[in-house]
């Protein structure tokens, strides 16, 4: 039976509600590399605190980690969905959640908590006020509150194609790390600092940047990146100039490209694509530091040029 916080009287209540009410708490948290979001253990202490001021037991906590309320998240929210059927299953007298956003971002989902409430007569707690969905202003007040959560979840969707272009244009780093770097984040925050060469993959990488400058051909998707070379690329065209050092000057990066993209240096098996031997001028020899290649007698075995001819 639902609470009418205007017209019933309890013999024993808190601000018109009855108290000893079971209370249903659930606490949701996307991923928040920037740690600027309350966390869901900050969402359920506040939602307590609530409970505790109405004399209200907690008497179940339900949350989804890492989990996105948007109409675009890519993985279910279990723990929304087990709240809706304890909800149903009227074991509960009140639903509570630190903001409408934290139950979903999406009007679909406030069409389903309000007939689950309405049905089981369950209040709804968020924010600190009590909603009770039989009255036709409490449901009307708390659709503009997940009309707006949407609103929020459609407007962060349209700016994200605007951020990454703006972050290519300011030659800011953005999506995967290309290898050779590494990212500088605030401790406290989270928010990238800067790009830099990485002191130990950086000299690997430079080390193989003169290798192939000097006639050998390790890797040659990496050196072939123009990051390497401190450029931006968007949209797989380079823009301008990145924000980050460059390992290799432009110069050297040029020469890179043409002695990598020589047709008269690709090896190839019969299926033109595979290689015929991956650590070809990659290995070294133990004695002489020489690259070494593979040889055609059966077995095969690897050995310096020079040994090969």
């Amino acid at each position: 039976m639902s609470v009418n916080k205007t017209t019933t009287s309890f013999p024993h209540s808190v601000m018109g509600f009855p108290i000893g009410l079971d209370a249903l708490l659930y606490g949701r948290a996307s991923k928040d590399r920037h740690k600027l979001m309350r966390s869901i253990g900050d969402q359920v202490d506040e939602c307590k605190s609530w409970c505790a001021r109405l004399e209200w037991n907690v008497a179940k906590i339900i949350t989804d980690s890492d989990r996105s309320a948007s109409p675009w998240r890519r993985k279910e929210r279990e723990g929304r969905e087990e709240a809706i059927e304890l909800i149903k299953s009227g074991r509960y007298g009140v639903f509570v959640t630190w903001e409408p956003s934290r139950a979903g971002r999406d009007m679909e989902i406030y069409v389903q908590l309000r007939k689950a409430c309405q049905q089981a007569g369950v209040l709804y707690m968020t924010h600190g006020r009590v909603y009770d969905f039989s009255r036709s202003d409490d449901s009307y007040a708390l659709g503009s509150e997940f009309l707006r959560a949407e609103a929020d979840a459609n407007y962060m969707r349209e700016r994200q194609p605007r951020t990454v272009k703006l972050n290519a244009e300011k030659g800011r780093p953005h999506g995967r790390l290309s290898y050779g770097y590494r990212r500088v984040y605030d401790e406290r925050t989270g928010v990238l600092l800067r790009q830099e060469p990485d002191p130990h993959s950086g000299e690997l990488m430079r080390m193989m940047a003169r290798e192939v400058l000097a006639g050998a051909s390790p890797f040659k998707q990496i050196l072939r990146n123009p990051a390497i070379a401190g450029k931006r690329v968007y949209r797989g065209e380079v823009i301008g100039d990145a924000a980050w050092n460059p390992m290799v000057s432009d110069d050297d990066f040029a020469r890179l490209q043409k002695i990598l993209g020589d047709p008269a240096r690709r090896v190839h098996h019969h299926d033109g694509v595979t290689p015929k031997s991956l650590l070809s001028h990659i290995a070294k020899c133990h004695y002489c530091g020489r690259p070494m290649v593979r040889t055609n007698p059966h077995p095969p075995f690897f050995t310096t040029r020079d040994r090969a001819e």
